[in-house]
């Protein structure tokens, strides 16, 4: 996976992870519950990824995410932040 992508998609896993955190926290000695939520979360950008990514794209991981792509990606997980903080709209 190109850096570019993991950093991403670590990004977009901290986003999510932070908003679960401002509705529910979790101990931060909570291991347990803490990688339940990371690999709900991780699943989550996965189908963030799948709703707003062409097949074409996925299907071929020598292209690069076009920029308008990416920005919709980056629109997409920002909204799921916010509905999952429940943001008022």
């Amino acid at each position: 996976m190109p850096e570019t992508t993991h950093v991403y998609f670590e990004w977009q896993c901290a986003t999510l992870m932070y908003a679960y955190d401002v509705v529910e926290p979790l101990s931060r000695v909570d291991d347990d519950a803490i990688a339940a939520r990371k690999q709900k979360v991780e699943q989550e950008v996965y189908q963030l990824f799948l709703s707003v990514v062409p097949q074409s794209i996925r299907d071929d991981p020598t292209k690069n995410i076009p920029a308008d792509v990416a920005m919709n990606l980056t629109k997409a997980t920002l909204k799921k932040a916010a509905d999952i903080a429940q943001v008022p709209q």
